[in-house]
Protein backbone atom coordinates (compact mmCIF):
# COMPACT_ATOMS: atom_id res chain seq x y z
CA UNK A 1 0.00 0.00 0.00
CA UNK A 2 1.54 3.46 -1.13
CA UNK A 3 0.49 6.74 1.07
CA UNK A 4 0.98 9.94 0.35
CA UNK A 5 2.23 11.84 3.77
CA UNK A 6 3.39 15.25 4.18
CA UNK A 7 6.76 15.51 5.27
CA UNK A 8 8.82 18.85 6.58
CA UNK A 9 12.45 18.91 5.18
CA UNK A 10 14.81 20.68 7.12
CA UNK A 11 17.56 22.01 4.43
CA UNK A 12 21.37 22.74 5.54
CA UNK A 13 20.64 26.19 5.04
CA UNK A 14 18.37 25.95 7.49
CA UNK A 15 15.05 26.41 5.69
CA UNK A 16 11.88 24.68 6.04
CA UNK A 17 9.59 23.45 3.68
CA UNK A 18 6.76 20.37 3.12
CA UNK A 19 6.37 18.66 0.58
CA UNK A 20 4.28 15.31 0.14
CA UNK A 21 6.81 11.93 0.06
CA UNK A 22 5.37 8.65 -0.91
CA UNK A 23 5.97 5.54 1.16
CA UNK A 24 5.45 2.14 0.92
CA UNK A 25 3.68 0.90 4.34
CA UNK A 26 3.65 -2.63 5.31
CA UNK A 27 2.12 -4.32 8.18
CA UNK A 28 1.49 -7.81 9.89
CA UNK A 29 -1.94 -9.31 9.16
CA UNK A 30 -3.64 -11.82 10.38
CA UNK A 31 -4.01 -14.56 7.04
CA UNK A 32 -6.66 -16.99 5.92
CA UNK A 33 -7.52 -19.63 7.51
CA UNK A 34 -4.43 -22.66 7.86
CA UNK A 35 -6.17 -26.28 8.38
CA UNK A 36 -3.49 -28.15 10.83
CA UNK A 37 -3.76 -31.59 10.77
CA UNK A 38 -1.18 -34.05 12.72
CA UNK A 39 -0.48 -36.41 15.41
CA UNK A 40 2.36 -37.30 17.77
CA UNK A 41 3.24 -40.78 19.37
CA UNK A 42 5.82 -41.28 22.93
CA UNK A 43 6.84 -44.00 23.82
CA UNK A 44 9.43 -44.45 27.60
CA UNK A 45 10.30 -47.44 29.07
CA UNK A 46 12.30 -47.92 31.80
CA UNK A 47 14.43 -51.15 31.38
CA UNK A 48 14.11 -52.06 35.30
CA UNK A 49 13.12 -55.91 34.45
CA UNK A 50 17.19 -55.89 33.98
CA UNK A 51 19.91 -57.24 35.98
CA UNK A 52 21.39 -54.77 38.27
CA UNK A 53 23.56 -52.72 37.87
CA UNK A 54 21.55 -51.99 34.46
CA UNK A 55 17.94 -51.97 35.77
CA UNK A 56 18.66 -48.33 36.00
CA UNK A 57 18.47 -47.73 32.33
CA UNK A 58 15.69 -46.30 30.52
CA UNK A 59 14.67 -44.31 27.30
CA UNK A 60 12.41 -42.79 25.60
CA UNK A 61 11.38 -41.20 21.81
CA UNK A 62 8.47 -38.92 20.46
CA UNK A 63 7.64 -37.97 17.05
CA UNK A 64 5.68 -35.49 15.47
CA UNK A 65 3.71 -35.00 12.39
CA UNK A 66 2.75 -31.93 11.34
CA UNK A 67 0.08 -31.65 8.23
CA UNK A 68 -0.88 -27.80 7.31
CA UNK A 69 -2.93 -26.65 4.19
CA UNK A 70 -0.54 -23.62 3.80
CA UNK A 71 3.15 -24.53 4.72
CA UNK A 72 4.31 -21.30 3.19
CA UNK A 73 1.96 -18.88 5.07
CA UNK A 74 2.09 -20.50 8.87
CA UNK A 75 4.98 -20.28 10.55
CA UNK A 76 7.48 -22.65 13.06
CA UNK A 77 5.31 -25.69 11.81
CA UNK A 78 7.44 -28.26 11.19
CA UNK A 79 6.38 -31.11 9.57
CA UNK A 80 8.41 -33.72 10.76
CA UNK A 81 9.89 -33.75 14.56
CA UNK A 82 11.60 -36.25 16.84
CA UNK A 83 13.88 -36.54 20.20
CA UNK A 84 15.57 -39.49 21.33
CA UNK A 85 16.64 -39.86 24.50
CA UNK A 86 18.92 -42.91 26.67
CA UNK A 87 19.21 -42.55 30.44
CA UNK A 88 20.45 -44.14 33.08
CA UNK A 89 19.38 -43.62 36.80
CA UNK A 90 20.21 -45.39 40.21
CA UNK A 91 21.18 -44.13 43.03
CA UNK A 92 23.15 -41.02 43.48
CA UNK A 93 23.98 -40.83 39.64
CA UNK A 94 22.07 -40.17 36.57
CA UNK A 95 23.35 -39.59 32.56
CA UNK A 96 21.25 -38.57 29.91
CA UNK A 97 21.93 -38.42 26.41
CA UNK A 98 18.92 -36.59 23.92
CA UNK A 99 18.98 -35.95 20.10
CA UNK A 100 16.40 -33.73 18.84
CA UNK A 101 15.65 -32.99 15.16
CA UNK A 102 13.18 -30.87 13.40
CA UNK A 103 12.33 -30.58 9.64
CA UNK A 104 12.62 -27.40 7.63
CA UNK A 105 9.91 -24.64 8.46
CA UNK A 106 8.99 -20.97 7.34
CA UNK A 107 10.18 -18.24 9.33
CA UNK A 108 8.64 -15.88 7.74
CA UNK A 109 6.04 -15.50 4.56
CA UNK A 110 7.05 -14.51 1.52
CA UNK A 111 5.26 -10.54 0.94
CA UNK A 112 4.95 -8.04 -2.04
CA UNK A 113 7.86 -5.88 -0.66
CA UNK A 114 10.10 -8.61 0.76
CA UNK A 115 11.02 -12.95 0.40
CA UNK A 116 10.09 -15.20 2.81
CA UNK A 117 12.67 -17.15 4.65
CA UNK A 118 13.11 -20.95 5.75
CA UNK A 119 15.02 -22.51 8.05
CA UNK A 120 16.29 -25.93 7.28
CA UNK A 121 16.49 -29.42 9.05
CA UNK A 122 18.50 -29.35 11.83
CA UNK A 123 19.67 -31.92 14.95
CA UNK A 124 20.97 -31.21 18.46
CA UNK A 125 22.44 -33.74 20.50
CA UNK A 126 22.63 -32.77 24.31
CA UNK A 127 24.00 -34.76 27.16
CA UNK A 128 23.95 -34.49 30.67
CA UNK A 129 25.56 -36.67 34.12
CA UNK A 130 24.86 -35.71 38.07
CA UNK A 131 26.37 -37.30 40.77
CA UNK A 132 24.83 -36.77 44.29
CA UNK A 133 27.65 -36.47 46.89
CA UNK A 134 25.49 -36.15 49.70
CA UNK A 135 22.04 -34.96 50.45
CA UNK A 136 22.96 -31.40 50.52
CA UNK A 137 25.76 -31.20 48.09
CA UNK A 138 25.80 -32.48 44.33
CA UNK A 139 27.57 -31.94 40.92
CA UNK A 140 26.27 -31.79 37.61
CA UNK A 141 27.98 -31.31 33.89
CA UNK A 142 26.19 -30.37 31.12
CA UNK A 143 26.56 -30.28 27.02
CA UNK A 144 24.58 -28.47 25.14
CA UNK A 145 24.98 -29.28 21.15
CA UNK A 146 27.78 -31.79 21.50
CA UNK A 147 27.77 -32.30 17.95
CA UNK A 148 28.16 -28.44 17.18
CA UNK A 149 25.00 -28.58 14.71
CA UNK A 150 24.98 -25.29 13.27
CA UNK A 151 21.30 -23.94 12.12
CA UNK A 152 20.82 -23.17 8.75
CA UNK A 153 18.46 -20.09 7.12
CA UNK A 154 17.51 -18.94 3.35
CA UNK A 155 14.99 -16.89 2.02
CA UNK A 156 12.10 -18.91 0.25
CA UNK A 157 13.84 -18.33 -2.97
CA UNK A 158 16.50 -20.40 -2.39
CA UNK A 159 19.41 -18.55 -1.78
CA UNK A 160 21.25 -18.53 2.05
CA UNK A 161 19.94 -16.11 4.77
CA UNK A 162 21.74 -16.93 7.66
CA UNK A 163 24.01 -19.43 9.07
CA UNK A 164 23.62 -19.05 13.37
CA UNK A 165 26.29 -21.24 14.83
CA UNK A 166 25.69 -21.67 18.64
CA UNK A 167 28.65 -23.50 19.23
CA UNK A 168 29.38 -26.72 21.77
CA UNK A 169 28.58 -25.55 25.17
CA UNK A 170 30.25 -27.58 28.15
CA UNK A 171 28.83 -26.26 31.80
CA UNK A 172 30.20 -27.34 34.78
CA UNK A 173 27.56 -27.38 38.28
CA UNK A 174 28.06 -27.39 42.01
CA UNK A 175 24.55 -27.37 44.09
CA UNK A 176 24.85 -26.88 48.09
CA UNK A 177 21.72 -26.50 50.67
CA UNK A 178 22.13 -25.25 53.99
Amino acid sequence: MVQSLPVQIIRASGETSTSNLNFNVSRIVNGSGVTVKGFELFYQQAFTFLPAPFDGLGASANYTFIDNSDPEQLTAASRNNFNLTAYYEKGPAGVRLSYAWRGGFLLSPSSAQAMGTRSLAYGTLDGSASLKITDNASLTLEGVNLLNAAQLTQFTSGLPSAYVDAGRRILFGARFSF
